[in-house]
This record gives structure tokens, sequence and C-alpha cells, in this order.
């Protein structure tokens, strides 16, 4: 039985030029009063055939947990207030543009959970502990992810839309 064969594409053929995947890393959040930089990961929506059964879906978002601003009064005062405020997420293409949006209209915090503080993860193994970067040959050691304090904020929504943004 000959062996099936898989067709490849050519780096210079229309449809490898024509095909740009989205990387889950190329995204950028607007909500009022939380700064883009702080949002590291948010969920992107279930969509139901029954328009009713979206409102009760529970999302999350992810936020770095600086000093300054700080996230714990951003997370705080969002929950504490029980405002609603529109979220954007723009889904950006390798140079920047926008491809597309998400907009959960209203979202409502129901509960933010705090990263838990923890001496045992803090311990003598200095590859873990930081990561190096360099600014102008300078060499500057931070915090490594599994160091860093977290926020996870979980909310509901009234609406979603997406706005798709490329020409087929």
């Amino acid at each position: 039985m000959p062996k099936k064969v898989m067709k490849t594409l050519n780096e210079s053929s229309e449809e490898f030029l024509k095909f740009q995947p989205k990387l889950l890393h190329r995204f950028v959040v607007t909500i009022k009063d939380i700064p883009s930089w702080l949002v590291y990961n948010i969920e992107r929506p279930v969509i139901f055939s029954n328009k009713d059964c979206g409102n009760a879906v529970e999302y999350s978002m992810c936020l770095y947990d600086p000093i300054k601003p700080s996230g714990e009064k951003i997370a705080y005062n969002w929950i504490t207030k029980g405002d609603k405020r529109d979220i954007v997420i723009d889904i950006l293409a390798p140079h920047g543009e926008i491809v597309s949006t998400w907009i959960y209209k209203q979202a409502h915090a129901e509960s933010v959970q705090f990263s838990l503080l923890n001496w045992e993860k803090f311990d003598d193994d200095e590859q873990e502990k930081y990561i190096t970067l360099y600014h102008i040959d300078t060499p500057r050691k931070i915090p490594a992810m599994s160091q860093l304090s977290r926020i996870r904020i979980n909310f509901t929504c009234k609406d979603i839309i997406l706005k798709d943004l490329m020409e087929n």
C-alpha cells in the first residue's frame, strides 16, 4: 500500500504567505483604572448557541501585583465598588496592528483571589529566584515568575462583542 504524502508549503508559496497564526502572547487589554501592562493572562469568551447561557459564564484574568501601582488596591477597589466596566481585548498581528477585538460589556468583578504568600518557595536556588535583564549593557536581576505576587479576578459580563478587523 503506498504511503500517503502530506503536502508541504514552500516559503514562497501564496498559501504560506497568507497563513499568519494568532499567537497567545500578542494581546493588549484595556480596562478602566487598570494599566494594560498589569494584565498578563485573560480568558477569551465561551460562546453558546443559546444567547442567554453566555451571561452565566464566569471568566478570569490575572494581573501582576507590583508595589506601585498597587495591584492589590486596584483589584480591591473594583470588587468593593461593585462598578461595571467594559473589558477590551485587542488581538495583535506580528507588527502590532490590531486584527480583532473582543469586548466584554459591563463586566462585573465576582471575586478576587490574591496569590498565596509562601516562604517555602523562597529557597537558595539562585537560578530559580532571579532572571537577569540587560539595560544598556548593565545586568539587572529581577525576581523569576514563580516569585512574583499575582492576582486573579473572576468576572461576568452582560454581553460579548467580536470585531474582526482584518479583511478576508
